[in-house]
């Protein structure tokens, strides 16, 4: 990929171009194919015809429209067709809530702080997981090779000491 502005599609960046065509933060909707994973961009950016791009008012914080923008129920507003298709009538009848900045702040903080504790205990239970993955596989192995002694179970004792 040469260039450097990405170019995003509904699929996200796949490819970088030498122009741009918006500079700022914005959030993408996909137009066509992925809809329901709306994108917070900043800076110079290029979207192809399977995206949309939001030029932001003064009075929404970008990171509080992504967050809301996450929430719309895709796949109710999508067209009838093979490919998940959204057009830009259906997005602009959509009404967000506007707090004034500061409560949009606070939401949009108070969201990021719960995602990245979530995040956080599903990094810890992956963790886990493999660790008891690479035990299980461990003691397995040591069954296997007779390093250690798997105790008789009830029903499987040996009959010549009944």
């Amino acid at each position: 990929m040469s260039g450097d502005h990405p170019v995003y599609g509904s699929g996200g960046v796949f490819k970088r171009a030498n122009s741009f065509l918006f500079d700022g933060p914005s959030v993408l909707f996909g137009r066509k194919g992925t809809l329901d994973k709306p994108l917070l961009v900043d800076g110079k950016f290029w979207t192809v015809d399977t995206m949309y791009y939001t030029v932001l008012s003064r009075d929404i914080l970008p990171s509080f429209l992504h967050k809301w923008a996450t929430t719309i129920p895709f796949e109710k507003y999508s067209t009838d067709t093979a490919l998940p298709s959204m057009t830009s009538t259906v997005l602009s009848q959509l009404r967000i809530p506007v707090p004034p900045l500061t409560k949009q702040r606070r939401i949009a903080d108070e969201i990021d702080r719960e995602t990245a504790e979530i995040d956080s205990m599903l990094a810890d239970i992956k963790e886990l997981r493999d660790l008891l993955t690479e035990r299980r596989a461990a003691v397995i192995s040591a069954a296997v090779t007779g390093q250690i002694d798997i105790p008789a179970s009830p029903t499987n004792k040996d009959e010549t000491h009944a």
